[in-house]
């Protein structure tokens, strides 16, 4: 275990010397990449070239840890900040080898972070659309292997009472074995207790439900119909209601998801159309989905024939196809992740107490040795309310954290 933090550290030395900047969007300025950002760029950095890293460091140490910043200078109702706290809250609760994992959330003074399992296969969206653009989307084998374990991640959050509202193939992300894991919950909402279906609008034009288009209440169904646009752009490398690259007005959109019947290209064999219409239904009730508490009546449509549900949920199914650790699937830097930030932010007692909410957990002595080292202590040496001991940094707080909170490595 030293070996891979001393190695992760050479990483990120070697990183330095190169002199490494990247691009703000907004006004073009460049910056230094801050330390937490190494988390999101390992990839890049190991398969750099002239970058040396140590081979016999594990590389399952290396890559199990990303974090994910948003600036406290966002209002707190704004979306971003807003989907961060919804994101932290709705990943200590959930535990499954399908959805990413949340390992611990801090804050430094100037942002919150999130720390969680790093996923060095890319999204699918890039594999569909930009592994070979000659020949784009998947055969059905692997189509049906990636839908099979995003179903088991939707059932999970929902018998956790949770709608994820924006499953699409760039929140599906592939790790170093082939497996995928639903990822990016900042538009999911927890159902209140006592309840069964919620209101609003939320989710990715092209991909969200008539009904919640139609602004009427929802249940878990609504992420049906998104698993039945995904399932579709897989085999098609197209979404069901636009082609490749037009243009569409939002409204013009709506109109075609609500009324527009779905064909479907010569790839597509009988049981995955089958399957698609069943999850494209318009009807809530003619949808196949979310019933009696699991999705069973989705496993056991034949489109599934082949998948093996019992070693598909122990991650001993043989993926289709399994990331090469020397590419980086990603299009550019920006894709695997750049953060722009504002130093010496004021907070006032509200904001204080409002991020208080967000550190949980307890940081690793590894961990919190390599902030150390890298110079960064100072910006995480932040207290509690009246000065008592954050969350992070109590004893205590290990004891008390529940088994779903910890960090699954699969």
């Amino acid at each position: 275990m030293e070996s891979c933090w001393k190695g992760l550290r050479t990483v990120i030395h070697n990183w330095r010397k190169h002199e490494t900047v990247m691009k703000l969007p907004k006004d073009d300025q460049r910056t230094k990449v801050t330390p937490w950002d190494y988390r999101r760029l390992v990839q890049e950095v190991t398969n750099k070239p002239g970058i040396k890293h140590p081979k016999h460091c594990g590389s399952q140490l290396l890559n199990v840890k990303l974090s994910v910043s948003v600036n406290k200078k966002s209002e707190q109702t704004s979306p971003q900040m807003q989907g961060a706290m919804v994101e932290k809250r709705i990943l200590e609760k959930v535990h499954s080898r399908f959805i990413v994992s949340l390992a611990y959330a801090f804050q430094t003074k100037e942002e919150l972070c999130l720390v969680m399992t790093i996923m060095n296969g890319g999204d699918l969206k890039y594999h569909v659309y930009l592994v070979d653009e000659n020949n784009p989307g998947f055969e059905e084998p692997r189509a049906c292997f990636y839908i099979a374990q995003i179903i088991q991640g939707l059932e999970h959050l929902h018998q956790k009472r949770i709608i994820y509202r924006d499953l699409k193939p760039e929140n599906v992300l592939l790790d170093n074995d082939g497996n995928v894991r639903i990822s990016d919950l900042g538009l999911a909402v927890e159902l209140k207790e006592g309840k069964t279906m919620t209101k609003g609008y939320a989710g990715t034009p092209g991909y969200m439900a008539p009904e919640m288009l139609k602004g009427d209440k929802y249940d878990t169904s609504v992420d049906y119909f998104t698993l039945g646009v995904t399932l579709y752009e897989f085999i098609a490398a197209k979404n069901p209601f636009r082609n490749r690259g037009e243009k569409v007005e939002r409204e013009e959109m709506k109109e075609r998801m609500l009324n527009r019947v779905v064909t479907y290209p010569d790839n597509f064999g009988e049981h995955a159309k089958s399957l698609c219409d069943g999850l494209l239904a318009k009807e809530v009730d003619q949808r196949m989905g979310f019933k009696n508490g699991c999705c069973d009546e989705i496993r056991a449509h034949p489109f599934f024939k082949e998948i093996n549900w019992r070693k598909l949920n122990a991650g001993i199914l043989p993926p289709p196809f399994v990331p090469d650790p020397k590419v980086v699937y990603a299009k550019d830097l920006d894709d695997v992740g750049a953060f722009s930030s504002v130093r010496g932010v004021a907070l006032e007692e509200p904001d204080k107490t409002f991020f208080d909410e967000f550190s949980t957990g307890n940081i690793s002595i590894p961990w919190q040795e390599e902030m150390i080292d890298m110079g960064i202590y100072g910006e995480l040496n932040l207290w509690g309310p009246e000065g008592t001991i954050p969350n992070d940094l109590r004893r205590e707080s290990i004891l008390e954290q529940p088994k779903s909170s910890t960090c699954c490595i699969s």
